[in-house]
């Protein structure tokens, strides 16, 4: 095989991933005369490294190794749990798919992956986490629907957290939906089951709600809301329909997980770009690794999508060329990313 990346795309990766709060334990950047940093509770370092490169990420030393170990530690301190495989799993294909060589799974790295520019070594790969071929983005998505379906005796299918790991619980609900709609109960939420939830959950939508037995007192009319002074001032509004002038900068889908498809095949502008998404959703992750795929930034929203202020202040100060919102208008309001693009400059 032919090396299509060299030690320097490597660093650049390493970079990349420690702003994706990915943790580097033995990398370019927490090497320093030839010592690595301890790394991440429960994981291994080395005094001498292989990987070796120096603190500026400069490639002039002996021991040029080109090499990154990698991890993502949950906030519990594990050294190793599902929800790093499961995101190492994620990564895993899409270094592979980027062109890096990948080690992941196998003796000695089942605690970390390890990624590097020599593919002609071959790749050692094997899956760990418990969602198999699918991503976290696309069993976040599954756990959303199921929460939203109930099934014939009133119960919700899934009442777990939505956390992209299929563990027990979000494994049982898969299960007992495939066997209440005649699908083999084989736990896989694909194609098929994905078509079934869809149509179970647009049927549950169109049943009538039953009528209350005394008419419910009607809400009082609320104020009318005063014009946003910021808004209304934003350069190039002009007048017309603001959902359709925003569309342009948004990655979207009808649900998450054909926002994350089409994340997964965003192609970035020329010149430096930036990538958002709301902060503890589906479309972070897929914003995240779109934005590692195409060498973007990334920055979180809120929970509600709405623009902190430390976000604003950088896209004041940093002017990007470009910027895109990965998620619908629920996700992110309208409102919001007008005051994205007004704070970057960028009329629209």
């Amino acid at each position: 095989m032919v090396n299509t990346k060299s030690p320097r795309d490597v660093a650049q990766r390493e970079r990349t991933l420690r702003e994706r709060g990915f943790t580097v334990y033995d990398g370019p950047s927490v090497v320093q005369r030839g010592s690595c940093f301890p790394g991440a509770p429960g994981h291994p370092h080395r005094a001498d490294s292989t990987h070796f490169v120096d603190e500026r990420g400069r490639f002039d030393g002996r021991r040029v190794g080109g090499a990154v170990d990698v991890g993502r530690d949950p906030s519990t301190g594990e050294a190793i749990s599902t929800f790093e495989k499961a995101h190492l799993d994620d990564l895993a294909r899409v270094l592979k798919r980027e062109g890096f060589r990948v080690i992941w799974g196998v003796e000695a790295h089942f605690d970390h992956l390890h990624f590097d520019y020599n593919v002609g070594g071959g790749h050692e790969l094997r899956f760990m986490g418990p969602n198999g071929e699918f991503t976290v983005a696309h069993i976040a998505d599954v756990q959303r629907q199921l929460s939203a379906l109930r099934r014939t005796n009133g119960r919700r299918y899934y009442t777990g957290t939505i956390d992209g790991l299929r563990e027990k619980h979000t494994l049982r609900a898969i299960k007992a939906f495939q066997r209440d709609h005649g699908l083999d109960d084989d736990g896989d939420p694909g194609q098929g089951t994905r078509d079934a939830l869809r149509a179970a959950l647009a049927r549950q939508a169109s049943k009538p709600k039953p009528k209350p037995s005394k008419p419910e007192p009607k809400p009082p009319k609320p104020e009318p809301k005063k014009p946003d002074a910021t808004i209304a001032g934003i350069a190039g509004l002009g007048g017309g329909d603001l959902r359709a002038r925003l569309a342009p900068f948004r990655i979207a889908g009808q649900n998450a997980f054909a926002t994350a498809i089409a994340a997964d095949r965003f192609t970035a502008p020329a010149g430096k770009g930036i990538l958002l998404a709301a902060r503890g959703t589906p479309d972070e992750t897929a914003g995240s690794l779109a934005a590692f795929r195409t060498g973007a930034s990334f920055l979180p929203l809120g929970p509600d999508g709405g623009l902190p202020g430390p976000v604003r202040r950088h896209l004041e100060e940093t002017r990007p060329q470009w910027v895109r919102v990965v998620g619908g208008f629920l996700a992110v309001p309208d409102e919001t990313l007008a005051r994205i693009l007004a704070a970057a400059g960028i009329r629209f």
